[in-house]
């Protein structure tokens, strides 16, 4: 299977770390795409090393309007798209993948990457996780991902 993973530039909390750590444990995914940002996909790409040491990491980095990312993070991929812009890019990673791993930094709100990257999700209908600060998860859409789900 090909997870997905969008979060917050400010980083994973301890209980997102948990959730997520087991959600890659059970899955063991045979690729992991994300956006090559600092904060939480430095952290989500590190524990997919550690955890499912042959995952074929897929990043997608993103810019901005004038063509630059200073938020880009330094891990190295096994594969590296090329750059496009951070809403494009966040749109690439959830059709090439099977299931969307999202840890946003709070309740929905409306100028957030994490949460437009969940909201494009919901509106293609593609299946989804999301984690919160506190390790709660809920699921969108799973289809066959829903039983494995059940045992986060």
């Amino acid at each position: 299977m090909i997870l997905g993973f969008t979060g917050t530039q400010d980083g994973m909390s301890r209980m997102q770390i948990l959730t997520f750590t087991k959600l890659v444990e059970m899955l063991q995914p045979e690729e992991f795409h994300h956006g090559v940002c600092l904060g939480a996909d430095a952290q989500a790409h590190n524990i997919v090393r550690r955890v499912s040491p042959n995952t074929i990491i897929v990043g997608h980095p993103g810019h901005d309007a004038v063509g630059e990312n200073p938020k880009q993070a330094t891990v190295v991929c096994d594969v590296i798209h090329s750059s496009a812009p951070y809403l494009t890019r966040n749109q690439r990673i959830v059709n090439s993948t099977d299931l969307l791993a999202a840890t946003p930094a709070g309740a929905e709100v409306v100028r957030s990457g994490t949460w437009s990257t969940v909201r494009y999700a919901r509106s293609v209908q593609a299946p989804n996780v999301v984690i919160m600060p506190d390790g709660e998860w809920s699921a969108e859409f799973t289809g066959t991902y829903g039983e494995k789900l059940s045992e986060l």
